[in-house]
């Protein structure tokens, strides 16, 4: 009661660290949220490479010859640049073939929508 009485305050540095340990609480929850939505987003992905991977596995070849051709025609410059001198020396990069499948699945995934290919 005499606390009360008198209007006793907290001491500011323990008001300080109450503050600091909120922060950091709130800190790691935020954290911890974007871990999980990347974890989920990841787990998509390769979700969604698989299943592409499964349509075009079984195509024919003249359709995967196709598949390839336009990959390279939609290829920008820079890396038409760098496929070429790829076919001179005959090692490729992980950085090229990187961007070669990631141009596959669209095409796959535009073709699939436009009926060309079934799912």
């Amino acid at each position: 009661m005499k606390a009360i009485r008198e209007n006793w305050q907290f001491p500011e540095e323990y008001l300080r660290e109450k503050r600091e340990e909120q922060r950091k609480e709130e800190e790691e929850k935020i954290e911890y949220i974007k871990i999980k939505a990347q974890e989920e987003k990841n787990k998509k992905r390769r979700e969604e490479i698989k299943k592409i991977e499964q349509i075009y596995n079984p195509l024919e070849s003249l359709q995967q010859e196709e598949i390839k051709k336009e990959t390279r025609n939609r290829l920008p410059d820079f890396w038409k640049e760098k496929l070429n001198k790829v076919r001179v020396k005959g090692e490729t990069s992980k950085l090229l073939e990187v961007v070669l499948e990631e141009k596959r699945r669209e095409i796959i995934k535009e073709w699939i929508d436009s009926g060309k290919i079934e799912a």
